[in-house]
Formats: C-alpha cells, sequence, structure tokens
C-alpha cells in the first residue's frame, strides 16, 4: 500500500499542469483502484480454493478454511490490507446466505416435530444464553459484550448441520428432523438478535421498533409471496434466465425495503435519538430484509431450483464474508484471550450436547434419538460471525473479543463435523452411561411400531419409498408376511394407522434387529442405495443369520459387484430393472396393443397414489 501511495504522488504532480489534468489523474488513480481490488480478489479466492481443497481431503468443513485463509493474507502475512472494499462485497455475501437460509425455509416438513422444536428450541435457547451469560461475567466481560459472547454460543450452524446431515441421509430421520425444526427456531432467534444488536443504544423504545419492523416485513413478504410472486413466477418458469433474475431481485427488493425502513424509522426519534435509529437501518437492515425475501420465495413450487441456482452465486461473495472474518483476527494478544476460549469451548463440547439431549429426553424421546441431537447441535452458528462482525464495527466489542468467537466458532465447527459425522459410534460408546435418558422421559413422543403377535418367518423390507412400495404391493398381493423398517415417522405413522406390520428405526441400530428377532427372518430387502450402510447390515445379518436371503440396492456398478463380494444374494439396480420392464411391456404388447391401453390405465393410478404419497423419480428410490 505505501508502494502505490508513492506512485499516486508522482503521478499527481506529473499530470497538474497538463489539460484536463485533474480528470486524467481520477481516471488513473481509478484505474490503479480497480487493479489493486482485483488483485486482491484474485489472491483470496486462489488462497481460499488451495486451502479449502486441503481441507476438504481431510473433511473438514469449508468455513473454517476460508477463517484461516483471510487470517494468512491478513495478520500473518499482510498480503491484504485494504479492508473496505472486500468487506463491502462480503455484505452482499451475508445477504444471499440468509436468502438461502430463508429460502430453505419449509414448514410443512416440521409438522410431526413442532411442538418439540419449538418448545425444545426456546428452553434451549434461554438457557444455553443464560450460561453463556453468567460464564462471560464470571470471565470479566463487561454486560455488552457478555451477551455477544452468550449469543455466540446459543445458536448451532443451520449450513453445517444441513450438510452432513444430507451427506449421512439422514434429514428425514426423526432426530434429522428435530435438528431442522430446532435450528429454524434458533435461525428467526438470530434475526432478532442481529436486529437488536445492530443499535448501538440498547434502548426499550429501539428494539421494540427493531421488532416491529421484522413482524412488519414479514406480513409484507407473505402478502407479496401469495398475491404477487406466485402469479409473476408462474409466467417465468418457462426461461431460466428470467427465474433467475427475479429471484436475485426479490432478495435486493426486501433487503432495499429493509434499509428503507429503518431510515424511516429514524424520522420518528428526536435528534438526540437519530444515530441508534439509523442504524436499524443500515447494513443490518439490508441484510434481515435478504432473508425475509427468501422466506418470501420459500413456498414457491419452483424454490428448490431456485436454490440450486442462486447457490453458486452465494458461495463466492460468501467465501469474501468468511475471508474477511480471518482478515480481522488479531494474533497480538493470543495469551490473553487463551482463557476466554478455552472456557467457551469447554461449553460447547460438554454443556451444549448434554443439554440438548436432556431437553429431547424430557420432551419424550429415546436415548438415542436425544443423543443424536445433542451431538448434531454441538457446534456454533454462522450467525455468531455475522453478529460479531457488526459488534465489531459498531465497537461493542474489541477485536480480541471478536477473535475469541471467531476462533470458537472455527473450533466447533471442526469438532461438529467430526462429531455428527461419528455419531452412531459414539452412541454405541457410551450407550451403556446414557441409560438415564430413557427415565427423564414425562410422556413417549417417539412412533409406536405395529408387530403382530406370534408374526415370525417374516420378510423385512428395509424403506417404504419407490421401490419399497412396489415390493410390498407385490408381496401382499403374494400372501407373504412383512415387516417394514423406516426412519420415517411421518410413513411409519401412516402404516400403523393402516395396522401394516412396521417398527420405526434404523435397521444398522442392534436395538432394531434385536426387537425385530432377526434369526427367524427368511429374507431381508434393503431398498437404500447406499453402499456403506448395505455393507454394515450385510455383514451384521450375515453374523447372525447365516442362512438369510438378503437384497440390496446400488446404483452403481461398482457398487453392486461390492454388495455381491460381502455376501448379498441379489443387487437390486432400480435403472437396469426399469430397462427391462419396458421390454417385457412392447412383447406382452406386440400381438395385442389393447393391452398397452391397459397398462397405461394401471399407471396413471399408481401415479395418483405415488404422488399423494409424495414419492419423487429419480431423485430418491
Amino acid at each position: 500500500m505505501k508502494a502505490f501511495s508513492v506512485k499516486l504522488t508522482a503521478l499527481f504532480f506529473e499530470n497538474l499542469f497538463k489539460p484536463n489534468a485533474p480528470i486524467n489523474l481520477l481516471k488513473k488513480r481509478g484505474r490503479m483502484a480497480a487493479e489493486n481490488i482485483f488483485l486482491e480478489i484474485g489472491i483470496i479466492i486462489i488462497a481460499a480454493t488451495f486451502i479449502g481443497y486441503f481441507l476438504r481431503l481431510l473433511r473438514q468443513p469449508l468455513i473454517p478454511a476460508y477463517i484461516l485463509t483471510g487470517l494468512l493474507l491478513g495478520p500473518v502475512l499482510g498480503v491484504v490490507t485494504d479492508l473496505s472494499v472486500i468487506e463491502k462485497l462480503s455484505e452482499i455475501g451475508i445477504a444471499f446466505l440468509l436468502f438461502i437460509v430463508g429460502l430453505e425455509i419449509n414448514f410443512s416438513k416440521l409438522r410431526s416435530v413442532l411442538f418439540v422444536s419449538t418448545i425444545g428450541g426456546l428452553i434451549r435457547i434461554f438457557l444455553l444464553f443464560s450460561i453463556g451469560y453468567v460464564v462471560a461475567l464470571l470471565l470479566g466481560f463487561v454486560s455488552i459484550v457478555a451477551a455477544y459472547v452468550a449469543v455466540a454460543i446459543t445458536f448451532s450452524s443451520t449450513v453445517l448441520a444441513v450438510k452432513i446431515l444430507a451427506d449421512k441421509h439422514e434429514l428425514t430421520t426423526l432426530h434429522g428432523r428435530i435438528i431442522m425444526g430446532m435450528l429454524l427456531i434458533e435461525d428467526f432467534f438470530a434475526i432478532l438478535a442481529l436486529t437488536i444488536f445492530s443499535s448501538q443504544v440498547f434502548s426499550p423504545v429501539i428494539i421494540l421498533m427493531s421488532l416491529i419492523k421484522v413482524l412488519l416485513l414479514l406480513i409484507i413478504a407473505y402478502l407479496i409471496s401469495k398475491y404477487i410472486l406466485t402469479f409473476i413466477f408462474k409466467i417465468a418458469v418457462k426461461s431460466n434466465e428470467i427465474m433467475l433474475l427475479l429471484a436475485i431481485s426479490t432478495c435486493f427488493f426486501f433487503a432495499l425495503m429493509a434499509e428503507f425502513s429503518g431510515r424511516l424509522i429514524s424520522l420518528v426519534f428526536s435528534p438526540s435519538q437519530i444515530p441508534a435509529a439509523q442504524s436499524l437501518g443500515i447494513g443490518t437492515s439490508a441484510i434481515i430484509g435478504a432473508f425475509i425475501g427468501g422466506i418470501a420465495l420459500a413456498n414457491l413450487p419452483h424454490h428448490i431450483e431456485l436454490i440450486a441456482r442462486i447457490r453458486s452465486l452465494k458461495d463466492f461473495f460468501a467465501i469474501l464474508f468468511f475471508v474477511s472474518i480471518g482478515l480481522n483476527l488479531t494474533t497480538a494478544a493470543f495469551k490473553l484471550i487463551l482463557i476466554p476460549l478455552m472456557a467457551l469451548l469447554g461449553i460447547i463440547i460438554t454443556i451444549k450436547p448434554f443439554l440438548t439431549s436432556l431437553i429431547i429426553s424430557f420432551m419424550g424421546y429415546k436415548k438415542r434419538t436425544s443423543f443424536f441431537v445433542g451431538i448434531g447441535m454441538m457446534h456454533v452458528s454462522e450467525f455468531a460471525l455475522i453478529i460479531a462482525a457488526q459488534g465489531l464495527i459498531l465497537g461493542n466489542i474489541t477485536r480480541e473479543i471478536f477473535s475469541v468467537i471467531v476462533i470458537t466458532t472455527a473450533f466447533s465447527m471442526i469438532l461438529g463435523s467430526y462429531s455428527i459425522k461419528f455419531s452412531a459410534h459414539l452412541f454405541e460408546f457410551l450407550k451403556p452411561v446414557l441409560s438415564f435418558l430413557d427415565k427423564l422421559a414425562m410422556k413417549n413422543m417417539e412412533i409406536e411400531h405395529y408387530i403382530p403377535m406370534g408374526f415370525s418367518n417374516a420378510v423385512v423390507l428395509v424403506g417404504y419409498g419407490n421401490i419399497g412400495y412396489t415390493i410390498h404391493q407385490k408381496l401382499s398381493k403374494l400372501k407373504k408376511k412383512v415387516i417394514i423398517i423406516d426412519y420415517n415417522p411421518d410413513i411409519i405413522k401412516e402404516l400403523s394407522d393402516k395396522k401394516v406390520p412396521c417398527y420405526f428405526g434404523d435397521i444398522n441400530d442392534p436395538e432394531v434387529l434385536d426387537q425385530i428377532n432377526i434369526k427367524t427372518v427368511s429374507q431381508i430387502i434393503s431398498t437404500l442405495p447406499y453402499k456403506d450402510q448395505n455393507i454394515k447390515l450385510i455383514r451384521k445379518l450375515k453374523s447372525k443369520n447365516p442362512k438369510i436371503l438378503i437384497y440390496a440396492t446400488a446404483l452403481k456398478i461398482d457398487d453392486a459387484l461390492k454388495l455381491y463380494d460381502e455376501g448379498a444374494d441379489y443387487v437390486i439396480m432400480p435403472h437396469f430393472l426399469g430397462g427391462g420392464h419396458v421390454s417385457l411391456m412392447l412383447e406382452e404388447s406386440a400381438d395385442d396393443p389393447r393391452k398397452m391401453e391397459q397398462t397405461r390405465k394401471e399407471h396413471l393410478l399408481q401415479l395418483e397414489e405415488r404422488k399423494r404419497m409424495r414419492h419423487e423419480h429419480p431423485l430418491s428410490v
């Protein structure tokens, strides 16, 4: 930057007395500034790519990788020193990040866990905030700083939880749904916290006006979504480009609306309160508006496609935001922040998951579900970074406190990713000491299975999705005894109501195998297309019942060959079987074309039934 200033001074005196000198000087200065920005962004992206790639090989989450990139390029090496433009661009990243969070909110999927998500989530937020606040005060922080620290450790990361649960195919499980429901509640409270903390003066009037503003924006978003956006997107669906532009425009429209409403609020305050009131409408208001804009689009039919199209744009700007977090870290006073850092990590690793598991158990869920929810919410949210960054800008927290929050968040994400990934192994290891959790439940809230007495020598069908539904229909016609095992609570409830033999749980859970008495089972059909889960299942089944016939499912040839090597008797490959089925249809209808008309009618009825059951093809099997 020093060389840049010297060069600029030389250019000034060189061009001072030439015609149009001021204009030419400004042009050259603009070009140099643009080149400098381009260079710094280029360095950031390249460095983030290499560091992110390396940490991904180690199976680490990418957010800590981006923070590490900023730390290396800024405080450590001093490569990037001009943060103003990077921070401005990073604000767009925050807006898109919260826009995507709003887009992914789907209340319909959380109906079965609405009570535990809402009540349990509120209790969890209150207790964790209280513990964090008291610990921060004991560490010597003033009340405003203690509030920032408490909020930072209270919320858990939606981005991290969704990514890892999706990789493990556990989003639709009971514990997956509870986690997503509680994270949804936390996201709303994080937005409220961001709104409250955006004010430099914590006046009850200003806080009330902030909450009213958010509520009004939500009402406006609902009305616009229902009466305007639904109609516009029906027409725009024919053009992918227009759909993308409409989604981005919606994001900026609500961001600008929130910004404008913040400025209007400032007009109702006395001059002495205007600076505080204006802080409600500058910066923070825009990103809250982006979140509400995402909610406005969340219930549109094409919201999943919109998420896919906007995600890459969000990723680019979000990288700049997380890198800017690292650029603002300080390494000068590491000894001063070591004790607070260790104290907060201790709360996150021990108290946070333990307290969450206790709450879930009290609300009527078994130890396995409670443990998985607790482990799945151990980490700290990316909202902690956003709130901490806002606090640093407003001067409410020092750079040292900011560093404590950022480092705590990064470490918690790394530890959280491992804990979720190996949650089943952790549960098996800790199961003997977790028995007390089952005694805490005041009422059993888990789905009860339905297995008639004397139900032996049955066929076990794992998964009641697209393939499982078809297989069950055929086995029922053949009068076979079938037990369906699924970890989707909605499916098990529907089957139980119909008195169809079923069991709620994960087939790889030893307790499930014991409950169905696997030694009396003649055949097992796994419709889950996940290689690792099927390999684990085959090994367990062969050890308990060597004579059992095992049908597994695979989507790739290499996976199918591996399952055969492990001992599967037959491997179902849906796409290949589909081709074989069509060839049989062609053979049957070759002599009598009228058979195809009958087949068509039957297929239409099947499709209507599958639509009612929310089956999709080829996204799931």
